[in-house]
């Protein structure tokens, strides 16, 4: 798993947490890509921005306050991935 370049998560409303599931170990990941899953609200983006060059979040209310430019929890590494797209 550690040679995944790309992921994509999508319409798992019940997922809260990708911190603790392996997904700090993808140590080659490019591109992630979450969508749908409302009630995701934390990423373990401290391990994966070193090698994350696009970030797609879509739909995810809770992370996008995360990543909010500037004021988000997240925002000083989300604003070190060179293409990111955060939106409704």
């Amino acid at each position: 798993m550690t040679s995944l370049t790309s992921l994509r998560i999508s319409g798992l409303p019940s997922l809260t947490s990708l911190e603790h599931t392996g997904v700090q170990y993808l140590t080659s990941l490019k591109s992630l890509k979450i969508k749908d899953c409302a009630n995701l609200g934390s990423l373990p983006l401290d391990k994966l921005v070193i090698s994350l060059s696009h970030l797609t979040i879509r739909a995810c209310p809770l992370l996008k306050v995360l990543c909010e430019k500037d004021i988000g929890q997240y925002w000083s590494m989300v604003s070190l991935i060179p293409f990111r797209i955060i939106e409704d």
